[in-house]
């Protein structure tokens, strides 16, 4: 378990992925003080839409893109580090290659 967590650990946290997910994280957050910045703060003005503005990309935009991304770089890249081989000789179970995958998963995201 230990060797395909640091494998799966190794693949998720490339520069790339991980700017692509700061990015798309900031993206609602930029976006909301933009709003507060401009916003007039007269009686049309909701603060709650501030709140609304950041759960809604979040939730709906942003986390979708970054799961889908680690849950393909958790498991698409072993051709790319000719690690396949390895995952498909050798007797191990589905659950000790999918269990460590996903704890590392977890924890970059």
């Amino acid at each position: 378990m230990g060797p395909i967590f640091r494998l799966a650990l190794r693949q998720l946290a490339g520069p790339r992925r991980l700017g692509l997910i700061s990015v798309l994280a900031a993206l609602p957050v930029a976006l909301s003080a933009l709003v507060a910045a401009f916003a007039d703060g007269g009686e049309s003005f909701d603060r709650n839409y501030i709140n609304t503005l950041l759960d809604g990309m979040l939730i709906a935009g942003i986390l979708p893109i970054v799961t889908m991304a680690l849950a393909t770089a958790a498991f698409g890249d072993e051709l790319e580090d000719r690690t396949l081989s390895y995952l498909v000789l050798k007797p191990i179970s589905h659950i000790a290659i999918v269990l460590p995958k996903l704890l590392a998963s977890i924890v970059i995201a």
